[in-house]
């Protein structure tokens, strides 16, 4: 059944960030690894499938600074994603002069991110996944301690369920506090 991916900015539909047009360019654009050929070699239905699971990751990964737009607007529908967000801290939210939101390029960065992260441990990549380390990957999948002949390491805190590169690139709009 072909899959169907709906980037409208604050949308109601919405299902992803980014369109896989968008995501081409990204792969296109960076040197070309293991993990950007391995999502060239996906077809066009996988491709949406990763992009859509990544988006999703992304929304339930932490508590967001601001509000989704939406909430802000009676007469519009509510948008089915956490971004775009209104929030003075963020670019994210404000409309431009043609009247349409603006998605802060970051969240389009780390759901293309994460969308390759997670082909890539799919397919059981033995390098570190993309913007990550084997490490990250591993609190990731929930490893808390790990032990090699006479070398162990303890994992602790609460690992992300997103790569390093996409955490780093949503830090500044993690709300920090539960207010």
């Amino acid at each position: 059944m072909p899959v169907t991916l709906d980037s409208t900015i604050a949308g109601a539909a919405a299902n992803s960030y980014v369109d896989v047009t968008e995501m081409a360019a990204f792969v296109n654009d960076r040197i070309q690894g293991a993990a950007e050929l391995a999502w060239v070699a996906l077809a066009a239905d996988d491709q949406k499938r990763y992009l859509i699971a990544a988006a999703r990751q992304l929304d339930s990964a932490h508590r967001w600074l601001g509000g989704r737009v939406t909430d802000l607007a009676s007469t519009t529908p509510a948008q089915a994603l956490e971004f775009p967000r209104f929030s003075l801290v963020t670019r994210s939210g404000i409309e431009n002069l043609s009247g349409t939101y603006v998605l802060d390029a970051r969240v389009k960065r780390a759901q293309m991110f994460q969308a390759l992260h997670l082909n890539w441990i799919t397919i059981g990549g033995a390098p570190p996944p993309p913007g990550g380390s084997v490490r990250a990957q591993l609190q990731a999948e929930g490893v808390r301690a790990i032990s090699i002949g006479n070398t162990s390491e303890n994992y602790e805190g609460v690992a992300t369920p997103l790569c390093l590169a996409a955490e780093n690139e949503l830090r500044p709009l993690i709300r920090k506090s539960n207010s």
